[in-house]
């Protein structure tokens, strides 16, 4: 297997035990805090599971609350300190339960208000997709009778409605797999009023998903079982090219600390990696799969 090196491995996790003592203090706070507001956002999820009325504003403040912490006026030590406290340790399975849950959710209240491409333009990360996009696309290209999937798709599949945006002169298919029947609902809704028809939502499994059929696939980030799917396209694909967002070592967003704690990518021996050039600011990093040929650099 070949490893993308995870967040958490970098230089600074090595912090001085000095500093950690001098510091003890605030990361006990940074503790707390985190706990409080994975509490209140795992409140807003059971809510919105049960099928309860929840403010998006309040959500969207509660995430606020959440990345403030991580990407506030902290030292950038104290954060993976308070990463490794034990109490964080302990609850970082829920964290990133709650964290995924809550990222979901948002999307699913925020595609209720979209009822075209425009009013997509208007969420402030839309401009950020297309610039991972059209990266992504530039390595892979777009051609006619490509049939492209994107895994995790969401309930706002950006990266689908990106995808027929930049091939809007081509015949293409686009297809967005989606395990979570809350996100699928809300992506089949949106898709429905914005009427696109060469879209196709697909409810399933990402494992357990047939790819023989497809011309390129798209990973989400935040897929759960990331190197399982790996597994399955290393005996079910035989298209030209898939690409996979991950978090490295190169990320400016500290959000992506939260990412790193979720198991190392395992890339299988029959595929070569290269990774694709794009705007800094723009996150996570993308990587292209092909089978192993001599023109490909080997992470």
């Amino acid at each position: 297997m070949i490893y993308l090196q995870s967040a958490i491995d970098i230089e600074e996790k090595s912090v001085k035990s000095e500093f950690y003592t001098d510091s003890r203090w605030l990361v006990e706070e940074i503790t707390s805090d985190i706990s409080n507001v994975v509490d209140d956002l795992h409140t807003y999820c059971s809510m919105l599971d049960k099928g309860e009325d929840v403010n998006l504003q309040e959500l969207g403040c509660a995430m606020k609350r959440f990345t403030d912490i991580l990407n506030g006026e902290y030292p950038r030590k104290i954060i993976i300190s308070t990463l490794e406290h034990p109490k964080i340790e302990k609850k970082m399975p829920i964290i990133l339960d709650v964290y995924h849950d809550s990222l979901k959710w948002m999307e699913v209240l925020e595609a209720k208000d979209v009822n075209c491409l425009e009013d997509l333009d208007k969420l402030e990360y839309t401009q950020l997709y297309k610039k991972l996009v059209k990266a992504e696309a530039g390595s892979y290209g777009l051609n006619d009778g490509d049939r492209i999937a994107m895994i995790g798709a969401g309930s706002l599949p950006q990266t689908i409605l990106n995808i027929y945006s930049l091939a809007a002169d081509k015949e293409i298919g686009l297809f967005g797999v989606e395990w979570d029947k809350a996100s699928y609902d809300a992506a089949v809704n949106l898709t429905g009023r914005l009427g696109i028809e060469n879209v196709k939502l697909i409810h399933d499994d990402g494992v357990e998903h047939d790819y023989s059929n497809y011309s390129v696939v798209v990973m989400a980030d935040q897929l759960v079982k990331k190197n399982e799917i790996l597994q399955k396209l290393d005996h079910n694909f035989n298209g030209r090219g898939i690409i996979m967002r991950t978090c490295s070592d190169n990320y400016n967003d500290l959000r992506q600390l939260i990412h790193a704690k979720q198991e190392k990518i395992k890339i299988p021996y029959g595929f070569s990696v290269s990774k694709i050039e794009k705007d800094p600011i723009v996150f996570p990093d993308s990587f292209y799969l092909t089978r192993k040929n001599s023109s490909i650099h080997h992470l």
